[in-house]
Protein backbone atom coordinates (compact mmCIF):
# COMPACT_ATOMS: atom_id res chain seq x y z
CA UNK A 1 0.00 0.00 0.00
CA UNK A 2 1.66 3.31 -1.04
CA UNK A 3 1.11 6.68 1.06
CA UNK A 4 -0.55 9.11 -0.60
CA UNK A 5 2.79 11.18 -1.05
CA UNK A 6 4.31 8.29 -3.07
CA UNK A 7 1.25 8.16 -5.81
CA UNK A 8 2.45 9.88 -9.02
CA UNK A 9 0.99 12.89 -9.41
CA UNK A 10 1.59 14.43 -12.80
CA UNK A 11 -1.59 16.32 -14.78
CA UNK A 12 -1.68 12.96 -16.64
CA UNK A 13 -1.86 11.01 -13.76
CA UNK A 14 -4.36 12.66 -11.97
CA UNK A 15 -6.60 12.92 -14.95
CA UNK A 16 -6.39 8.59 -15.37
CA UNK A 17 -7.24 8.77 -11.55
CA UNK A 18 -10.81 10.78 -12.26
CA UNK A 19 -11.46 8.44 -14.48
CA UNK A 20 -10.85 5.55 -13.37
CA UNK A 21 -11.41 5.35 -10.00
CA UNK A 22 -14.20 8.10 -8.78
CA UNK A 23 -17.73 8.32 -9.25
CA UNK A 24 -18.40 11.75 -9.86
CA UNK A 25 -21.50 13.57 -9.00
CA UNK A 26 -23.64 15.35 -11.36
CA UNK A 27 -22.75 13.51 -14.79
CA UNK A 28 -22.53 9.97 -15.86
CA UNK A 29 -19.08 8.42 -15.60
CA UNK A 30 -16.87 10.76 -17.75
CA UNK A 31 -14.63 9.50 -20.50
CA UNK A 32 -11.98 12.67 -19.70
CA UNK A 33 -11.28 13.97 -16.11
CA UNK A 34 -13.07 17.64 -15.19
CA UNK A 35 -11.21 20.36 -15.38
CA UNK A 36 -8.80 20.63 -12.06
CA UNK A 37 -9.35 23.37 -10.19
CA UNK A 38 -6.01 24.59 -8.07
CA UNK A 39 -6.68 27.80 -6.37
CA UNK A 40 -9.13 30.01 -4.95
CA UNK A 41 -9.90 33.77 -3.65
CA UNK A 42 -13.05 35.37 -3.26
CA UNK A 43 -15.56 34.53 -5.94
CA UNK A 44 -12.82 33.60 -8.33
CA UNK A 45 -11.24 30.16 -8.82
CA UNK A 46 -7.75 29.28 -11.03
CA UNK A 47 -7.79 25.55 -13.43
CA UNK A 48 -4.72 23.97 -13.52
CA UNK A 49 -3.98 25.01 -17.30
CA UNK A 50 -4.65 28.64 -15.51
CA UNK A 51 -7.78 29.63 -16.84
CA UNK A 52 -10.08 32.08 -14.55
CA UNK A 53 -13.61 31.37 -13.79
CA UNK A 54 -16.22 33.22 -11.46
CA UNK A 55 -18.05 30.60 -9.15
CA UNK A 56 -21.35 32.33 -9.28
CA UNK A 57 -22.88 28.86 -7.02
CA UNK A 58 -20.52 29.58 -3.93
CA UNK A 59 -19.28 26.07 -4.55
CA UNK A 60 -22.90 24.51 -4.18
CA UNK A 61 -23.36 26.91 -1.65
CA UNK A 62 -21.08 25.74 1.32
CA UNK A 63 -18.68 29.17 0.43
CA UNK A 64 -20.80 31.29 1.30
CA UNK A 65 -18.22 34.10 2.50
CA UNK A 66 -15.77 33.25 -0.38
CA UNK A 67 -12.71 31.18 -0.59
CA UNK A 68 -9.75 31.93 1.25
CA UNK A 69 -11.81 34.26 3.75
CA UNK A 70 -8.91 35.22 6.42
CA UNK A 71 -11.90 35.07 9.37
CA UNK A 72 -12.83 31.52 8.40
CA UNK A 73 -9.24 30.71 7.90
CA UNK A 74 -8.24 31.66 11.02
CA UNK A 75 -11.00 30.33 12.85
CA UNK A 76 -10.36 26.76 11.73
CA UNK A 77 -6.80 26.86 12.46
CA UNK A 78 -7.61 27.96 16.14
CA UNK A 79 -10.53 25.44 16.29
CA UNK A 80 -7.92 22.86 14.85
CA UNK A 81 -5.56 23.66 17.58
CA UNK A 82 -8.08 22.69 20.33
CA UNK A 83 -9.95 19.95 19.18
CA UNK A 84 -10.78 18.86 15.13
CA UNK A 85 -13.74 16.92 15.77
CA UNK A 86 -15.65 14.78 17.87
CA UNK A 87 -18.83 11.88 18.65
CA UNK A 88 -22.05 13.97 18.51
CA UNK A 89 -23.17 12.24 21.79
CA UNK A 90 -20.77 14.32 23.54
CA UNK A 91 -20.84 18.46 23.87
CA UNK A 92 -18.47 20.91 22.56
CA UNK A 93 -18.26 24.15 22.91
CA UNK A 94 -18.73 25.27 18.97
CA UNK A 95 -21.68 23.12 18.86
CA UNK A 96 -23.56 24.55 21.94
CA UNK A 97 -22.51 28.25 21.29
CA UNK A 98 -23.77 28.09 17.56
CA UNK A 99 -27.27 26.06 18.84
CA UNK A 100 -27.78 29.04 20.96
CA UNK A 101 -27.17 31.29 17.84
CA UNK A 102 -29.72 29.39 16.06
CA UNK A 103 -32.05 29.38 18.50
CA UNK A 104 -31.90 33.41 18.54
CA UNK A 105 -32.01 33.52 14.69
CA UNK A 106 -34.87 31.44 13.74
CA UNK A 107 -38.43 32.55 13.50
CA UNK A 108 -41.30 31.91 15.39
CA UNK A 109 -41.14 29.26 18.34
CA UNK A 110 -38.40 27.31 16.34
CA UNK A 111 -35.91 26.97 19.28
CA UNK A 112 -34.00 23.25 18.80
CA UNK A 113 -31.53 22.12 16.28
CA UNK A 114 -30.31 18.83 14.76
CA UNK A 115 -26.56 19.73 13.11
CA UNK A 116 -26.00 17.83 10.17
CA UNK A 117 -23.35 17.91 7.63
CA UNK A 118 -25.26 18.56 4.70
CA UNK A 119 -28.42 19.42 2.72
CA UNK A 120 -29.63 15.62 2.02
CA UNK A 121 -29.04 14.68 5.30
CA UNK A 122 -30.93 17.77 6.77
CA UNK A 123 -34.08 16.97 4.41
CA UNK A 124 -33.97 13.51 6.01
CA UNK A 125 -33.90 14.91 9.38
CA UNK A 126 -37.00 16.73 8.35
CA UNK A 127 -39.01 14.26 6.70
CA UNK A 128 -38.57 12.17 9.83
CA UNK A 129 -39.26 15.18 11.98
CA UNK A 130 -42.58 15.27 10.47
CA UNK A 131 -43.45 11.93 10.01
CA UNK A 132 -43.16 11.47 14.00
CA UNK A 133 -45.10 14.34 14.61
CA UNK A 134 -48.16 13.97 12.02
CA UNK A 135 -47.56 10.74 11.80
CA UNK A 136 -48.45 11.24 7.94
CA UNK A 137 -46.00 10.08 5.21
CA UNK A 138 -46.41 11.88 2.66
CA UNK A 139 -43.94 15.03 1.88
CA UNK A 140 -44.86 17.90 -0.92
CA UNK A 141 -42.53 19.51 -2.57
CA UNK A 142 -42.46 22.01 -5.31
CA UNK A 143 -42.19 21.08 -9.02
CA UNK A 144 -38.73 20.71 -10.70
CA UNK A 145 -37.06 20.77 -7.45
CA UNK A 146 -34.23 19.15 -6.33
CA UNK A 147 -33.23 18.22 -2.44
CA UNK A 148 -30.62 15.77 -2.09
CA UNK A 149 -29.02 12.49 -3.14
CA UNK A 150 -30.37 10.40 -0.71
CA UNK A 151 -33.24 7.90 -1.41
CA UNK A 152 -35.56 9.75 0.38
CA UNK A 153 -34.78 13.22 -0.78
CA UNK A 154 -34.26 12.43 -4.11
CA UNK A 155 -37.49 10.98 -4.09
CA UNK A 156 -39.23 14.02 -2.91
CA UNK A 157 -37.25 15.48 -5.80
CA UNK A 158 -38.48 16.61 -9.37
CA UNK A 159 -35.66 17.88 -11.18
CA UNK A 160 -35.94 17.14 -14.77
CA UNK A 161 -32.21 16.98 -14.90
CA UNK A 162 -32.24 13.94 -12.71
CA UNK A 163 -33.46 10.68 -13.29
CA UNK A 164 -34.93 10.90 -9.46
CA UNK A 165 -38.42 8.55 -9.57
CA UNK A 166 -36.89 5.43 -10.30
CA UNK A 167 -36.21 6.02 -6.56
CA UNK A 168 -39.81 7.13 -5.96
CA UNK A 169 -41.09 3.20 -5.37
CA UNK A 170 -38.40 2.10 -2.85
CA UNK A 171 -39.65 0.62 0.26
CA UNK A 172 -37.39 0.74 3.24
CA UNK A 173 -38.06 -2.49 5.72
CA UNK A 174 -37.99 -1.50 9.13
CA UNK A 175 -36.32 -4.18 11.64
CA UNK A 176 -37.38 -4.62 15.32
CA UNK A 177 -36.07 -2.27 18.16
CA UNK A 178 -32.98 -3.99 19.83
CA UNK A 179 -34.41 -2.67 23.03
CA UNK A 180 -38.14 -1.62 22.67
CA UNK A 181 -38.45 -0.25 26.34
CA UNK A 182 -35.38 1.98 25.74
CA UNK A 183 -37.02 2.85 22.26
CA UNK A 184 -40.27 3.66 23.69
CA UNK A 185 -38.70 6.26 26.03
CA UNK A 186 -37.01 7.55 23.43
CA UNK A 187 -40.47 8.00 21.06
CA UNK A 188 -41.68 9.57 24.45
CA UNK A 189 -38.86 12.20 25.16
CA UNK A 190 -39.07 13.15 21.49
CA UNK A 191 -43.09 13.59 21.71
CA UNK A 192 -42.24 15.66 24.62
CA UNK A 193 -39.52 17.70 23.33
CA UNK A 194 -41.57 18.25 19.98
CA UNK A 195 -45.16 18.35 21.31
CA UNK A 196 -46.46 15.72 18.74
CA UNK A 197 -47.02 12.56 17.75
CA UNK A 198 -44.52 9.45 17.68
CA UNK A 199 -44.86 5.92 17.09
CA UNK A 200 -45.24 4.06 20.01
CA UNK A 201 -43.27 1.46 18.70
CA UNK A 202 -40.18 3.95 18.98
CA UNK A 203 -39.85 2.96 15.17
CA UNK A 204 -37.02 4.90 13.19
CA UNK A 205 -39.67 6.96 10.57
CA UNK A 206 -39.61 7.20 6.87
CA UNK A 207 -39.65 3.08 6.67
CA UNK A 208 -41.93 0.82 5.53
CA UNK A 209 -42.49 -2.67 6.92
CA UNK A 210 -41.64 -5.15 3.62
Amino acid sequence: MKSLREVADSPEDLDRYEVDHLFHSWSYLPERSPERIVAAQGVRCTTESGRELLDFASCFVSHNLGHGDRRVLDAIHRQTDELVSFAPVFSTRPRAKLARVLAEVTPGDLSRSFIVTGGAEANETAFKIAHQVTGRRKIVTHYQTFHGGTTAAMSASTAPWRSTRRYHAIALPSSPAANRARAAAGANQTRSALGGRVSSAGRVPWTATA
